[in-house]
Formats: structure tokens, C-alpha cells, sequence
């Protein structure tokens, strides 16, 4: 797989060119059962073009440097000066290619590919090698079609020689496609002549169709020499996958590259940062929480892009321009888009609106060329080309294109979305990814220069920020990174102790362990279920667990003697906490008496108060019937009749009074009775004061007139 899915670029001599999914299988005893390899995205436009400082894939330059001559001669192979697919970039000495041939056939032979396989493999890479030689030219007929260069007519044998196929049938698959006519009957067909442009974009898609299903095969082959021999109880797997990348020239595949890595990268925010905190907060310990970035909006941005062209590929005349300034304009105030004009680095600054756009990714800003995207998401190859492999005489090139059932024929080239695939692809394995163990390995390079003992401190940073590890080591600096339950703790040590100690809660068995070997209380701290430790902390643990027996004999002392003094001190903190709420209790029950006795005083001075209001006020009404006795008592006009009223009056409040003690007046009426008492009281003492008003002017006319009958006399 490296031979064929690995390549040298500007960052590294054997980057990976591929994602892979690698997976062990295992049985409920532990033993190995079967292994399966999931791949993603092989970059295939590496296959007909790379740049300056670059190399093809690695089997096209070993293929050529550790053949033997009787190989050449078989499957018809030049130098690597002779292939246009190679000499666009720079053939390394210190990749040891001759070398590293050997092993790929032993590789190969090992996971169950017969010889006649590997050389037919071999035939197959020699003939896409010869096929990056095919040039075109135009026609010069009225049909404006195109015609293989006379200069490519020996590159064209060469490459229909190694894939076992007539050389006049792939030149005219290669310069025509097949067409359907309309409203005619079912099945009339015509061969379309292709200019040269299409003619090139249709060699260059056989080159990437051959290769891909190439690789797949070789991958299948390998799932197949790793078969499950039983039910798999459970599997570790080891997922590689590019990282984040940004060229001076990006283009489709650095677009999907990264729109991965920003899915891995919100899944790794999720599983790290995200759940550890959440999990911080179910087991109430309390940790400051760390606030990180999301980007979910720039997912969704790409994805609206990987959208917008597929819908491009679906219109008559489409365009990438066309796409880009879509693109452009439905999202002209995203945060994370900008155009190309905007970029702080010149060489982009040149470049049109409607030629590419930048996109802030969690890693920094990427500026895309959209040239040749809609050629680089569809695997386009015309339905006459499918066909033709299929009547290939080798036999693993018809097995290549075996799933292609029946002829398909089109107006255009079938079109099979990659960025749809690998959108399809990505999701399952997040799918997978969910449902497992998460442990990740972040993979730094300490310079841009391939340098060995050379590192560039600020371009390491750059990358820790990037990848969302400063935020990850705050949290663990201010977290608590390994955990364990109490259970298992217990579970694990346990049958290192006496007896005595083994019928300890397993919570209660962790403090006194921790106490016993010396650990500070900051080291570690007692969730819900859980215990949770600093990092290295229980390593450090385990190390003193399983070290010497007399140091082991001193720790079960230590427990022991922490255990009867954590007793101890329970016992004297009982009895102090039983005198304690003793008092309490005392003092409570007391309260509670002294604020009953106030609460019944209230709610009997409550019910009772209108009684003893309308009580009080009949004894003043008395203390002025008595008042107005005496009064009567000394007036003459009237006496008997005022004494009377006076005696009803008493009576009538001594009744009233009566009714009043014993309760057979309602509440709300007292109120109301006391004050026609008093009316009545008023009235009576007016009239009495009347009366006596009266006989003392009656009394004092007779003085008067007595006096007058003395003056009288006198005189006379």
C-alpha cells in the first residue's frame, strides 16, 4: 500500500497519499481474529500531474529502477527521463527505489497474489506510464475531432500492449465517445469525434480510473489475506489520515483534505474538550471550564461548496468560474470566506474572484484554485472506455471493470461525485469513531525543511494552537486527565490485602490507600463514581502498589493504622456531634414550646378580643348607669319614670353581657350590638340630664318666687 498510495512532496519524502482505516480484530479470549482496511480519498490527480519539487507514486519510479531487464522487455519499460507522468517532478537519490522493489513483490506473493497477477499489475502501471506520453492533435476534418499524434502512435502500442487491448480500439476510444440518438428506436448508437482538449481530459481519466481501481484491488486483496476466522468480540483500530494541508497551490484534493481534518478536528473538541468537561460537571468536581473554539460553521461552508458543485457538474455548460462566483455570492458575508484579492500573500492577491477563495480553516486561511475541479470530482470516463477494458485479454483488467454491467451511453461522461463519496465515507467513519475508545496522536514537524535535528519553536506553536492542543493541555493542567471507578480500584489492588481490609467500601478503601502511600489531597479528587488524578499521578500509584513485599507490608500497616484512627476519630466526632445536637434539640423543643404557647395566646386573644372589647365597654355603659342612679335618685320631676328606664336599661345590658360570656353572639355582630348600646346608653343619660335640668329650674322658680313673696311682705 505505501508502494502504491505513498508519495515524496514538499513537506515529506513518504507522505501518505491515501486516508486509511486500519482495523484487528479480536475474540472474547483476546486472540486475533481477522483485520479489515478501510481507504479514503486516494489523490489521483498526483497520477497525471505533481509538481516541480515532487514525485508520482512510489511504484512508478521503483517499478523502474529495481526491474530486471527480462521485466522491462515484458511489460515494455523505459527510463524515467521518457515518461511525461515522471519528469514533471524531481526524482529523489535517497529514496532507494531499487531497493525497496524486492520487497513489493514479496508483499504481493505474500497476501495471496499469484506471480502472473504481480506481472500483470506491473503491465498495468508500465502502460499508465505510457499513457501520460499520448499526445493529441486536431483532425483538420470538418468534424473538428481530434487524432493521436504521430509522435504518441508508439506510446498508444506500448499502452494497449501492457493492458492487452487492440491499439485501434483504444485509439478511437480515446479521440470519440459513444452516443444515443433521440427519438429513434431504442439501441441506435454513433461515435462523437472529441477535440483535443477532451480528448487529453479523456486519457487523463483513464489514467485516474485504472489507477484507483488499481489500488482498490490490491487493497481487497489484502482485506482477503486478513479474513475473519471467527465473530469478532471487539477490534482496536488505527485510523491515518492526511493532514492539514495548504500548498502554494491548493486545489480539490487539499479542499476535501481539510474538509476532513475539520470534521476529525470538531470530533477530537467533542471527545477531548467537549464530554471531558461535561464529565467534569456530572462527577461535581468543580474545574474552572475552558472555552474553545467551534467550527461547525466551516463544516457547513464546505459542505454547501462540495453542493454547489455538484450541481455545477449536473448543468449543460458548466463551468468553474461560473461555480465560484455562485459560490461567492451565496455566502458573501461568511466569516469564514473571503476573495482571493484579500489574501495577506501576494502571489493570491493577483488572483480573480471567479478563480478561487480563501477559507479560514481552524488551521489557518487556505487559498483555493478552483481550476479543473469539476474534471477532479467526477471519476468522468465515457461509457466506450468501461466497455473496452471489459474486452481486455488480460484478465485482470477485465476484472478491474467487472461491476460495470451494462453500456451506458450519454450525452456526457458518466459522472460520479468524489466529494459526495468521500462526504459518504467521512460519515461512517465518524459513525465508527463515536462508537469506540478515542485515543489520538497529533503528528508535529519540527521544521519545513526536512532537516534532521533542526527545530523551529515558532512554527510548533503555530501548529500545537492550530490543532487545538493548548486549549487540551489547559484543560489537563487544570483538569484531572486519568480516572478510574472505585470499583475497579478496589477490584485491582484488593487481593494484595488482609482479610480485614478487603470488607472496606471500595470508596473508603481508595481514601485510606492514598492516604497510606502519601498522596496529596491536590493530586487527585473523589467524584460521584469515580476517582480522578493529576497527570502521571497514577502511574505513579500503580509503581508503589507493585513494588518490593516489605514495601508493600509498610503500606498495608499504614492503611491499617489509617483506618482505626479514621474510626477513632469518627467516634469522637459522634459522640461530640450526638452532645452537640443534644443541646440543639433541647433548645429546638423549647423554641417550640414557647412559640406554640404564643401562637395559641395570639389565635385566643384573636377569637376572643371582640368579647372582651364588647365585655369592657357593657361595664362602662353600668359605671354610667350607676352615675345616672344617683343623678335620678336627687331630681323630683319625673323620678319614678326616669328611675324605670334606667332599671330596664340595666337590665337589658346585664342580658347582653350574659350573651357576650357565653358565646351566642357571633363575632362580626358585637361590634354592631355595642354600638347600639352606647346610642341607647347616650340617649338615656341626655334624657336624665333633661330631667334633672328641668327640676333644677323648676326648683329654682319656686325659690325665686318665694323670694319675691318675702320682699312683698316686707314692704307692706
Amino acid at each position: 500500500m505505501e508502494a502504491f498510495g505513498n508519495a515524496q512532496t514538499v513537506r515529506n519524502k513518504n507522505s501518505s497519499r491515501f486516508g486509511k482505516f486500519m482495523q484487528v480484530h479480536f475474540n472474547k479470549t483476546g486472540e486475533i481474529v481477522g483485520g479489515h482496511i478501510s481507504t479514503y480519498l486516494l489523490e489521483k490527480s498526483r497520477i497525471v500531474h505533481q509538481s516541480g519539487t515532487e514525485r508520482n507514486y512510489h511504484i512508478f519510479y521503483r517499478l523502474i529502477a529495481g526491474a530486471s531487464e527480462e521485466m522491462k522487455k515484458q511489460i515494455s519499460l523505459k527510463s524515467i527521463g521518457d515518461y511525461k507522468c515522471l519528469a514533471q517532478g524531481k526524482s529523489s537519490s535517497e529514496m532507494c527505489d531499487a531497493e525497496q522493489f524486492p520487497t513489493i513483490s514479496e508483499a504481493m506473493e505474500c497476501i495471496g497474489i499469484p506471480s502472473s497477477d504481480i506481472l500483470e499489475i506491473y503491465k498495468i502501471v508500465s502502460g499508465l506510464m505510457a499513457f501520460s506520453n499520448v499526445e493529441f492533435v486536431d483532425s483538420g476534418d470538418s468534424r473538428g475531432g481530434s487524432k493521436v499524434s504521430p509522435e504518441s502512435m508508439d506510446w498508444i502500442e506500448t499502452a494497449a500492449s501492457c493492458l492487452s487491448l487492440e491499439a485501434d480500439d483504444l485509439r478511437q476510444s480515446l479521440t470519440s465517445r459513444l452516443m444515443q440518438t433521440k427519438n429513434l428506436k431504442k439501441g441506435t448508437t454513433y461515435m462523437v469525434p472529441l477535440k483535443k482538449k477532451e480528448a487529453n481530459h479523456n486519457r487523463n481519466g483513464l489514467c485516474i480510473s485504472l489507477y484507483t481501481r488499481l489500488f482498490n484491488h490490491i487493497v481487497e486483496q489484502i482485506n482477503k489475506s486478513l479474513p475473519l476466522t471467527e465473530k469478532s468480540n471487539s477490534y482496536i483500530g488505527v485510523l491515518d489520515i492526511a493532514g492539514f494541508e495548504y500548498f502554494e497551490l491548493n486545489s480539490f484534493e487539499q479542499f476535501c483534505i481539510n474538509y476532513c481534518n475539520e470534521k476529525l478536528q470538531q470530533f477530537f473538541n467533542s471527545r477531548v474538550i467537549r464530554e471531558e468537561q461535561e464529565l467534569y460537571k456530572a462527577e461535581n468536581l468543580g474545574v474552572t471550564e475552558i472555552q474553545f473554539s467551534d467550527n461547525q460553521d466551516c463544516i457547513e461552508l464546505i459542505e454547501r461548496g462540495l453542493i454547489l458543485l455538484d450541481e455545477e457538474a449536473k448543468l449543460p455548460q458548466s463551468d468553474e468560474k461560473h461555480f465560484t462566483r455562485l459560490l461567492h455570492d451565496q455566502n458573501r458575508r461568511h466569516f469564514r470566506l473571503q476573495v482571493p484579492r484579500k489574501s495577506k500573500l501576494s502571489s493570491y492577491r493577483s488572483m480573480l474572484d471567479e478563480e478561487g477563495f480563501i477559507v479560514r480553516h481552524y488551521a489557518g486561511a487556505v487559498c483555493y484554485n478552483t481550476e479543473g475541479w469539476l474534471d477532479r470530482n467526477s471519476d468522468t470516463l465515457h461509457s466506450s472506455l468501461e466497455q473496452l477494458m471489459l474486452t481486455s485479454d488480460s484478465g485482470l483488467v477485465a476484472l478491474l471493470y467487472s461491476d460495470i454491467d451494462d453500456v451506458k451511453v450519454s450525452k456526457k461522461m458518466v459522472h460520479d461525485s468524489v466529494g459526495g463519496k468521500f462526504k459518504k465515507q467521512l460519515n461512517i467513519l465518524l459513525e465508527k469513531l463515536q462508537s469506540t475508545a478515542t485515543s489520538f496522536i497529533r503528528c508535529l514537524k519540527p521544521n519545513q525543511h526536512m532537516s534532521p535535528t533542526e527545530f523551529e519553536g515558532g512554527k510548533v506553536l503555530n501548529q500545537l494552537t492550530s490543532l487545538g492542543m493548548v486549549t487540551a493541555l489547559e484543560l489537563m493542567q487544570a483538569g484531572f486527565p486519568s480516572r478510574v471507578a472505585f470499583q475497579d480500584l478496589y477490584d485491582m489492588y484488593s487481593s494484595k490485602l488482609p482479610a480485614k481490609l478487603k470488607s472496606l467500601h471500595p470508596r473508603v478503601f481508595c481514601s485510606a490507600l492514598f492516604r497510606a502511600i502519601g498522596m496529596s489531597p491536590n493530586d487527585y479528587r473523589f467524584g460521584v463514581t469515580k476517582i480522578f488524578f493529576r497527570p502521571g499521578k497514577f502511574a505513579e500509584v500503580d509503581l508503589l502498589l507493585n513494588s518490593s513485599t516489605e514495601h508493600l507490608k509498610t503500606m498495608i500497616y499504614k492503611v491499617e493504622k489509617w483506618v482505626l484512627c479514621q474510626r477513632w476519630r469518627r467516634m469522637q466526632f459522634a459522640i461530640l456531634a450526638y452532645n452537640k445536637w443534644n443541646k440543639i434539640a433541647i433548645w429546638r423543643i423549647k423554641a417550640i414550646v414557647n412559640i406554640q404557647k404564643n401562637a395559641r395566646m395570639w389565635s385566643a386573644r384573636k377569637h376572643y378580643q371582640p368579647r372582651i372589647k364588647g365585655v369592657r365597654a357593657i361595664r362602662d355603659s353600668m359605671t354610667k348607669i350607676v352615675v345616672m342612679i344617683d343623678i335620678a335618685q336627687n331630681i323630683k320631676y319625673e323620678r319614678e319614670l326616669v328611675l324605670q328606664e334606667i332599671e330596664e336599661m340595666r337590665g337589658f345590658l346585664v342580658s347582653e353581657m350574659k350573651q357576650l360570656k357565653a358565646g351566642q353572639v357571633h363575632t362580626d355582630l358585637i361590634t354592631q350590638k355595642l354600638e347600639e348600646i352606647e346610642d341607647q346608653v347616650k340617649r338615656l343619660l341626655e334624657k336624665v340630664r333633661e330631667t334633672q335640668t328641668q327640676t333644677s329650674y323648676v326648683r329654682f322658680r319656686r325659690i325665686w318666687r318665694r323670694r319675691e313673696r318675702g320682699t312683698r311682705s316686707w314692704r307692706d
